[in-house]
């Protein structure tokens, strides 16, 4: 799943889907952070704010995963059209 880079809080509108929000120095972070949302400082480094997005994108496709389900005599399965 993507992970969009948006600059807070001039873009904030862009919320709403997996984004990572970069906070300039000067500027507070926001304080209603979703689970699909994290925020880092202008300027931090490259592998820090792409492990971000990872993390980001896991939990995401984690989130929109199919639940397991079972009908209570075979093994859990993850769809209802698996073997």
């Amino acid at each position: 799943m993507d992970v969009t880079r948006v600059h807070w809080p001039a873009e904030a509108e862009r919320r709403g889907v997996p984004c990572l929000m970069l906070v300039d120095r000067g500027d507070a972070p926001p304080d209603d952070v979703d689970v699909l949302e994290d925020w880092a400082r202008v300027g931090a480094a490259e592998r820090d704010l792409v492990a971000r997005e990872l993390t980001l994108a896991l939990r995401a496709a984690r989130l929109t995963s199919p639940s397991p389900h079972g009908d209570g005599r075979s093994p859990l399965r993850s769809r209802p059209d698996s073997w």
